[in-house]
């Protein structure tokens, strides 16, 4: 399965969750760079096909860039996490219901799970199942 076709079968119906495909990081998985549940979004921003998240109040874990060494997310801390969609002319749509998701997410303050693995495709998903795939690194 290529990253595009992911992000169609997210967008056509949620038929994959995190963890069920080797494609798709998810809790547990041991090749994680990040994992923080339980975070709320406090901020929303998009451009175009870009999106930019700032998530808080979290638990968890994330490796540190510089060093490769793991750390625990503080309490109240700030998680980034920014990504870009390059759909097609005629999946252009998908940004939308992304987008969509997102804003229900932090208006709700729904709890959020934020899992991120090396040349696979991560996750922010909600106690119900619902995910938003994030692009690779």
């Amino acid at each position: 399965m290529d990253k595009g076709q992911t992000l169609r079968s997210w967008a056509d119906g949620g038929r994959l969750t995190p963890g069920a495909t080797d494609e798709i990081a998810g809790p547990g998985d041991p090749d994680l760079y990040c994992d923080v549940h339980g975070a709320t979004i406090q901020t929303v921003l998009r451009y175009e096909s870009e999106f930019y998240l700032l998530l808080k109040g979290g638990r968890g874990w994330t490796t540190d860039p510089m060093t490769a060494a793991p750390r625990d997310i503080m309490t109240e801390e700030l998680v980034e996490s920014s990504f870009a969609y390059l759909p097609s002319e005629d999946q252009v749509w998908i940004l939308d219901n992304v987008e969509e998701l997102l804003r229900r997410w932090a208006t709700d303050r729904a709890p959020l799970r934020l899992t991120c693995a090396l040349w696979r495709v991560g996750s922010l998903s909600d106690e119900a199942g619902s995910f938003v795939p994030l692009p690779p690194l």
